[in-house]
């Protein structure tokens, strides 16, 4: 069912919060989930996550969504090297609350749109998407892909990406247009396995040292 995501760690693994931060719950909460802060809250026993931890939680969720774009980053930097990709931009590095956050042209002349959605963990945890997102998703005016980055430890993640989401944004979309006049869904949330995800690719971040010594 369809309903209504780090550079560096803002929080210690040796505080007892970072077990939190493992947890799929908590990363749901942080970056917007409904399910898992119901399920939360209708366990009989649980620990209570204060207003300042839950800010640390988001810090830490918007570190790794961008993590999760710089290593995709590195990704393109390496295509485009090989000549596999002919070239890209970086589009949420400058433009925050852009519905996509890179286009990408292998061919030189389509551009593709790209969202990235970055999991510390499993590949499986629900993916977060805006209503912007989906209608960008769903205009078909461009190639609209998702890259689904997890796994992440140090230097290392893997990745694995679906190509034209068009149908499914559209999909979403037609049920909220159902909803009342006055009533807007913002975020929703999905399970992977709802869509045909590629093969795992491994991924490396660069070395930020290596260009500074060329």
């Amino acid at each position: 069912d369809l309903e209504n995501a780090v550079l560096q760690p803002t929080v210690s693994r040796q505080h007892p919060m970072y077990e939190l931060l493992l947890d799929a719950d908590i990363e749901d909460i942080a970056v917007g989930g409904s399910q898992a802060r119901e399920g939360i809250i209708s366990r009989p026993t649980r620990r209570k996550i204060s207003y300042t931890d839950l800010q640390k939680m988001k810090e830490n969720a918007s570190r790794v969504g961008l993590l999760g774009e710089q290593f995709v980053n590195d990704y393109f930097e390496k295509l485009e090297e090989s000549g596999t990709l002919d070239s890209y931009e970086w589009v949420a590095k400058s433009d925050a609350v852009s519905p996509y956050d890179f286009w990408v042209s292998f061919d030189g002349t389509e551009k593709i749109y790209v969202d990235v959605k970055t999991t510390e963990g499993d590949f499986d945890r629900l993916i977060h998407a805006s209503y912007s997102e989906l209608r960008k998703m769903s205009t078909g005016l461009n190639r609209y892909d998702l890259y689904r980055v997890y796994g992440i430890d140090e230097k290392t993640a893997q990745l694995r990406i679906v190509k034209n989401v068009e149908a499914f944004a559209g999909s979403i979309l037609s049920v909220t247009a159902q909803l009342p006049q006055g009533i807007s869904a913002d975020t929703f949330s999905f399970p992977p396995s709802l869509l045909d995800f590629g093969n795992e690719i491994s991924l490396l971040l660069s070395d930020p040292t290596s260009d500074d010594e060329n």
